[in-house]
């Protein structure tokens, strides 16, 4: 809790979230929340779903965004950016860290060096 805590603080974000991905699937669970209450973890989960591109075994950014989206007007929350972090072992996925922002903008190179700070 406290590397989200610290991540969403850094980024000026609303929101954060941790994602692990269970076992060897292609599904993720919500693991931490903060800027939410705990019972609107399953709302994330749009954002939880195909995540993966797996030519680029990466995040899907189109998507992602599309995604938060959704997420943010279900939450009724005017969240305009998501800040999406892959947690990578062994080369594998087996997360991810999003920070939500309440403006707009292109993610910079100095956020992604925050969140890899983690």
């Amino acid at each position: 809790m406290r590397i989200l805590e610290a991540a969403t603080s850094m980024l000026a974000g609303q929101v954060g979230l941790i994602a692990l991905r269970e076992d060897h699937t292609h599904s993720f669970r919500t693991r931490a929340t903060i800027g939410v209450p705990p019972e609107t973890a399953p709302l994330f989960q749009p954002l939880l779903e195909n995540i993966l591109d797996v030519s680029e075994q990466g995040l899907n950014i189109d998507v992602l965004d599309l995604k938060m989206r959704q997420v943010a007007r279900k939450l009724d929350m005017r969240l305009r950016q998501v800040i999406a972090l892959p947690l990578i072992m062994a080369g594998d996925v087996v997360g991810v860290i999003y920070i939500f922002r309440a403006y707009g903008g292109e993610t910079t190179l100095n956020d992604q060096l925050v969140l890899q700070s983690f």
